[in-house]
């Protein structure tokens, strides 16, 4: 919150495309990589050989889908800022943060893995809290000295360094093998082969939709830094800083519930659980919501006079972000056991949300964005439920 009052909107507009782009970068090169590992480490569990085999194939698959991503959208991202007036060294500056901080992220993202699956929780979310406290610091003094997005987005990433490091070290007190870091246990060139077998089909359902993801989940984005204006850009990126209060469901989700969920080895108690979760997540967003409907101003007051006067926009933003949380925590749960429907039925599904958006409302303001993303979260959550319903259905002639 303090970057979108620290930053004129010219240079948030900038923040939050870096941003986008980031975010896109993650996705394409996580690739199925760390669901993957997720749920082939949690059946190798107490195999020290056959979870370094899976660490080493889901480190290497992740490098190779890195620099294609990178390949891929740090171009856009320069074309982007010069669309918006970006001058040739900034423009430069930020190819070089968002390449710089990936690279930290990249390796961060299936460090957990091990930690998750061992439920060491201390570990990881006090690494979590480590790390927001020193970008908190970061980011103050950064914008005190230099206010401006590029220095922003590079004191926010720098912090996954020391993470990093944090989780290596935890990982090697717990004696667990971990991705990119030479084992004890050398896996043989045959367990490599069968590890990289079973993981594939799950990076072969992930890839079409993570490049979907990239071009459709962001779409918003995409839509107003081509057709729109500087202002609307910072607008949705402040509305999304406002929203980003309901990130705590997320990351309790990611670790807490979705590494539990993945270790169930009794079907009769998934859908309960995975119910139940759907159900705290609801309850605990439902705070945001009540503030955003009785006082919307002052939560546009921590983003700023920059932003005010859009009390409408951020209760639609906020209650778009509820139902992308809960589609999100459906979707983790499922990710996490490897369960991704077909490809074609998810990105058919948001195709046709995207499509009937653009048709009825004009995608390239910040009001119409909005009520597409509701869409596209509803898309979400609808489908994933869906599936996990279909995955676990009994079969035919079952008796309780």
């Amino acid at each position: 919150m303090f970057i979108v009052r620290a930053l004129p909107p010219e240079s948030y507009a900038q923040y939050s495309l870096g941003m986008a782009v980031l975010g896109a970068i993650s996705a394409l090169s996580d690739g199925g990589t760390t669901s993957g590992a997720m749920s082939e480490g949690g059946r190798a569990w107490g195999q020290p050989r056959r979870l370094a085999a899976v660490w080493q194939v889901a480190w290497s698959m992740r490098k190779r889908f890195g620099l294609w991503a990178c390949g891929v959208a740090l171009p856009i991202l320069a074309w982007l800022l010069w669309q918006h007036g970006a001058t040739v060294w900034e423009i430069t500056a930020w190819v070089v943060v968002i390449a710089f901080v990936f690279s930290l992220n990249m390796r961060g993202a299936l460090l957990e893995v091990p930690l998750k699956l061992q439920q060491a929780l201390r570990v990881t979310q006090g690494a979590a809290v480590e790390q927001s406290v020193l970008r908190l610091f970061l980011v103050g003094a950064f914008m005190l000295i230099c206010p401006l997005g590029v220095m922003a987005a590079l004191a926010g990433g720098v912090p996954q360094a020391w993470t990093n490091w944090r989780l290596v070290r935890a990982a090697r007190q717990l004696n667990l093998s971990q991705p990119g870091i030479k084992s004890a246990e050398s896996p043989s060139a045959a367990e490599i082969a069968e590890v990289r077998a079973a993981i594939m089909p799950v990076v072969w359902r992930t890839v079409p939709g993570a490049i979907f993801y990239v071009v459709s989940q962001q779409a918003g984005t995409w839509f107003i830094s081509v057709g729109g204006t500087t202002l609307a850009l910072a607008q949705m990126g402040a509305l999304g800083r406002i929203s980003m209060l309901l990130g705590i469901v997320g990351s309790l989700c990611n670790a807490m519930w979705a590494p539990r969920f993945a270790r169930i080895t009794d079907t009769a108690f998934l859908r309960p659980v995975f119910f139940r979760r759907l159900g705290i997540a609801l309850a605990l967003c439902l705070p945001a919501i009540a503030v955003a409907a009785v006082w919307p101003s002052g939560l546009l007051w921590i983003v700023g006079p920059s932003y005010a006067g859009l009390e409408s926009e951020l209760q639609l933003a906020m209650a778009g972000s509820v139902v992308y949380v809960l589609g999100g925590v459906a979707f983790s749960l499922c990710y996490n056991r490897g369960w991704l429907p077909h490809p074609v039925l998810g990105i058919g599904t948001a195709v046709a949300v995207q499509g009937l958006s653009a048709w009825l409302l004009n995608v390239t303001t910040l009001e119409g964005v909005l009520w597409m993303s509701m869409g596209l979260g509803i898309q979400l959550l609808v489908l994933h439920t869906w599936y996990f319903l279909y995955r676990t259905r009994r079969p035919k002639g079952a008796t309780s």
